[in-house]
């Protein structure tokens, strides 16, 4: 066997051995400090692929899309074996910039597969990869709560959406009331086709333009309560929102 044969396919200077391949080689390197810059964490030179899981387990606690960070670990390191292998029986140049587009593409494939109904559009998450960290996972314990008053002087709208699938006709409803449980008006209307998050934000959308033709609306402060996490953060941070979301509202 020739040595060149057994030489890593991407920086052709070191044998090819697992933990050269996915963590020592200088093109697998760039690709994961480019992510890791993103998400400000500092990695460390693992000594093996498992340091690295381990690293990367360690630095998931403190974030609060820890899912999506570790996702990523297995989408690269499938995306380094993938793209050695193109090099290898494809002859495929090595370009850093289209295998890291490649990885965080194959994220958010793998995002929008677990949950369809809060994963941006591709093209976003692309464009800023971040964007996928706003993901929220499908499942999730939920308490019960009762209905919470507003402050005095203020009124408070209770929106939600409803979808027959994750894409499919759509609903959306509110109810408005007051500091004393007095119910002020409410809506309940079909909203066509459309997805849960749109939907919900078509809810927020309906609810506060009925507030504004309300006589003397401007003199309560008004209580918007939704049930979306996602939708909640992008109205809290416009700049973060999918662009068809801001396209939309």
């Amino acid at each position: 066997m020739q040595l060149s044969n057994t030489l890593c396919a991407f920086c052709l200077l070191e044998p090819e051995t697992t933990s050269h391949l996915f963590c020592h080689c200088s093109v697998s390197w760039r690709i994961w400090n480019t992510w890791c810059r993103l998400w400000k964490v500092s990695l460390v030179f693992p000594a093996n692929v498992r340091s690295m899981l381990l690293m990367w387990q360690q630095c998931s606690k403190s974030m609060i899309n820890e899912h999506v960070w570790l996702l990523s670990f297995f989408s690269f390191v499938y995306s380094i074996w993938l793209y050695r292998n193109e090099a290898i029986f494809k002859g495929a140049k090595i370009d850093v910039n289209h295998f890291f587009d490649q990885g965080v593409l194959r994220l958010s494939w793998w995002c929008k597969a677990l949950w369809p109904d809060v994963t941006p559009a591709f093209s976003d998450i692309v464009a800023s990869p971040l964007r996928i960290g706003y993901v929220q996972p499908r499942t999730k314990i939920l308490e019960a709560h009762g209905w919470i008053a507003p402050e005095k002087g203020s009124v408070k709208f209770n929106t939600d959406g409803a979808v027959e699938g994750s894409y499919g006709e759509a609903g959306i409803g509110g109810c408005l009331r007051d500091e004393n449980s007095k119910t002020l008006l409410y809506f309940s209307m079909s909203v066509g086709v459309n997805n849960v998050v749109s939907t919900k934000m078509l809810a927020i959308k309906e609810a506060l333009k009925l507030y504004n033709s309300l006589k003397g609306s401007h003199s309560s402060t008004i209580v918007i309560e939704s049930d979306n996490q996602s939708v909640v953060g992008w109205l809290q941070h416009p700049h973060l929102a999918p662009a068809n979301i801001k396209e939309e509202f």
